[in-house]
């Protein structure tokens, strides 16, 4: 198993986005027309389509893992937000 990827993902209020970048260049997006407010949709909701884009943008370029995740999430200022949203993704790495 390789880790030479990271991932961006941008959860908005009409879309979340989610894009794989290798060392090489090639990169792969996966996104789905969806509420990405954890506000609006609630962080559980959202914390498993990131997850689960994020994974499917890795699988499209080879890899199973990345070296580092970095999400751009709407209502993300909302301290309520940032504490749940970090403890549900941690959930999803593991499983």
């Amino acid at each position: 198993m390789t880790m030479s990827a990271v991932v961006g993902v941008d959860a908005g209020a009409t879309k979340v986005c989610a894009v794989a970048l290798d060392k090489e260049g090639r990169t792969a997006e996966r996104e789905v027309v969806r509420c990405g407010n954890p506000l609006v949709a609630g962080v559980e909701a959202v914390a498993e389509i990131v997850a689960e884009l994020a994974e499917e943008a890795l699988t499209k370029l080879g890899e199973e893992k990345a070296e580092a995740l970095a999400i751009c999430a709407a209502g993300a200022g909302a301290g309520e937000v940032r504490a749940v949203s970090y403890t549900h993704l941690r959930a999803h790495e593991t499983e």
